[in-house]
């Protein structure tokens, strides 16, 4: 049923949807709150949240933990799946890592240092907001780390990625960086069967 568009696919998919709408502009009903402790779902995630970041956990680091959660329970699973691929096993590890490292724990560490939020992984305009006015203004006002931040996302842009695009194609980043890639590939692959396969889709 879950691989099939059965009802149990349908019944996931609409609850997921929904998580997502309440999630993004009615967090509150998840327990989250901007002006005293938390409550219900969000006060779950709040140990972990100060563990890392020192602070109390928000509807964006409940999303990055579960979305985290999600690219490393289904990794496992893709890795036993295709434990005789080595490309496979060694891709998989990558987005693994990546999603881990550079996408949840780096951002939150930041935090905790004071620094500006950085996700490295998400390069523009993924990160669409990397040059926004706010956004130079905290990295200006975070001296070296944050003249570092801006280069490093410059970089990535005009220098790091064309190379490796010219050398291995967009899978460089699609397949073994990002993390919506890595979900797919990961918690995606039971349903790769269902996608299109026509070149006129």
């Amino acid at each position: 049923s879950m691989t099939a568009r059965g009802i149990l696919a349908w019944g996931i998919g609409i609850l997921l949807t929904l998580f997502y709408i309440v999630l993004y502009w009615f967090p509150q009903y998840l327990g989250y709150s901007a002006d005293g402790p938390n409550s219900g779902l969000v006060a779950l995630f709040d140990p972990l949240s100060r563990l890392i970041s020192g602070q109390p956990a928000s509807q964006w680091f409940v999303y990055g933990t579960l979305y985290t959660i999600a690219i490393l329970v289904f990794g496992y699973k893709f890795l036993l799946k295709y434990r005789h691929n080595k490309y496979e096993i060694l891709r998989t590890y990558s987005v693994m890592f990546f999603q881990l490292g550079f996408a949840f724990l780096i951002p939150e560490i930041l935090i905790r240092l004071n620094q500006p939020y950085f996700n490295p992984v998400n390069i523009w305009p993924l990160n669409y907001d990397l040059f926004a006015g706010y956004k130079l203004s905290e990295f200006f006002s975070a001296g070296n780390v944050g003249l570092l931040m801006i280069f490093f996302g410059i970089a990535s842009i005009f220098v790091i990625t064309p190379i490796l695009t010219y050398f291995y194609g967009k899978r460089w980043y699609c397949s073994w960086v990002c993390g919506c890639g890595g979900l797919a590939e990961t918690a995606g692959d039971s349903y790769r069967h269902l996608s299109a396969k026509s070149r006129a889709s």
